[in-house]
């Protein structure tokens, strides 16, 4: 496992044939907020990589996946060699959680529309919202199905019981119920575009209220 800031960490890409007697070895990356650069590398031992060592903490500065390719110019080819990735995790020591609500912004939205807006014993920070408010291009309802999907996807997140008075839904159903309401989002996401949404905050429409009312009617899909 490789952490942010670390020093020392050996990355390897591979070629795609034997570089004995190569010049100018590069890996190419590029971070995961899409930023792209690259180092100055070596040969590696088995003659079929290349390879970097970090010196800075600032090589690997930030957490996420990022994409490598190595570069060789070797016997007239000049070019790159193989694709790879390598996840970078932050360190546990430096890592923070934050939790904000405000319903007049979209993170506050989304947040309501997925019962997840109360600080205490929050489910999904800032940052993971924000990050698929990202890939949604701003689409709330694709951002709370998104959202959704990542909770229903986490054993970790769903190790608790929800209840709903007497009733009680183990963790199978738990994930079911949250699946089907993404599933109603990521359809309403079709449905209206984008700029219309902004225009749009549904309180009676979140995860909490929907979920508790399936479990009360006992449907079953």
């Amino acid at each position: 496992m490789v952490f942010k800031g670390t020093v020392g960490v050996k990355i390897s890409v591979n070629v795609t044939s034997d570089i004995t007697g190569g010049s100018n070895f590069k890996i190419f990356y590029k971070k995961p907020d899409g930023t792209a650069g690259s180092w100055t590398a070596t040969k590696g031992s088995d003659n079929k990589s290349v390879e970097y060592t970090t010196t800075a903490a600032g090589d690997l500065d930030q957490t996420g996946i990022w994409l490598l390719e190595s570069y060789v110019e070797v016997g007239g080819y000049v070019g790159p060699g193989e694709t790879a990735t390598l996840e970078v995790h932050a360190r546990v020591a430096t890592q923070t959680y934050s939790f904000t609500y405000d319903p007049t912004t979209n993170l506050g939205k989304v947040r309501n529309m997925i019962g997840d807006s109360v600080d205490t014993g929050h489910v999904l920070d800032d940052a993971d919202i924000n990050g698929l408010l990202a890939v949604a291009g701003s689409d709330l309802y694709q951002a709370a199905g998104l959202c959704l999907y990542r909770i229903a996807a986490s054993k970790a997140l769903l190790a608790k019981k929800k209840s709903a008075g007497d009733y009680s839904e183990d963790l199978t159903a738990i994930a079911k119920e949250v699946r089907a309401v993404a599933a109603v989002y990521m359809e309403m996401s079709q449905n209206a575009p984008a700029e219309a949404q902004a225009e749009s905050f549904f309180n009676d429409f979140s995860y909490r209220d929907v979920t508790v009312r399936k479990i009360l009617r006992d449907e079953n899909e």
